[in-house]
C-alpha cells in the first residue's frame, strides 16, 4: 500500500525514528535489580520477531532503514518542495523558524 505523506507526517515520522533509534540504542540495563522500579515499560515487538528472537536489533535495523528511505526520498525532492513543506510545518506550529535549519540537516 502506498500513500502520500504530508509535511506533518514526514516531520513526525522522522522525529519518531530519531527517538526510537536513540531509545533502542541505549545500553541494556541489568535485569536483576535489587530494588526494581515500581513500573516498567513494556512494548510489543512481535512484528519484528526474527528467527533468533533478537527483537531490539531487528527494530533498530528497521528504524534505521526507514530513516534512510525518507532521507533518500527527500534528496530527490526539489528545493521549492522542501521549502514549501518547511513553511507548512512552521505555519502549523510543528517547528519554529530557528530550528528550520536543524530540520534540514537531519
Amino acid at each position: 500500500m502506498e500513500f502520500n505523506l504530508t509535511a506533518k507526517d514526514k516531520h513526525a515520522l522522522k522525529s519518531l525514528s530519531r527517538d526510537l533509534r536513540d531509545m533502542f540504542s541505549m545500553k541494556k540495563v541489568e535485569d536483576r535489580l535489587e530494588n526494581p522500579p515500581e513500573y516498567t515499560k513494556v512494548f510489543d515487538a512481535t512484528f519484528f520477531k526474527s528467527v533468533e528472537g533478537n527483537y531490539l536489533a531487528e527494530m533498530l535495523n528497521w528504524v534505521e532503514d526507514f530513516r534512510k528511505r525518507i532521507d533518500d526520498e527527500e534528496s530527490n525532492q526539489s528545493k521549492e518542495e522542501l521549502d514549501s513543506e518547511t513553511k507548512q510545518l512552521i505555519h502549523a506550529g510543528w517547528i519554529t523558524e530557528q530550528n528550520e535549519n536543524e530540520r534540514l540537516k537531519t
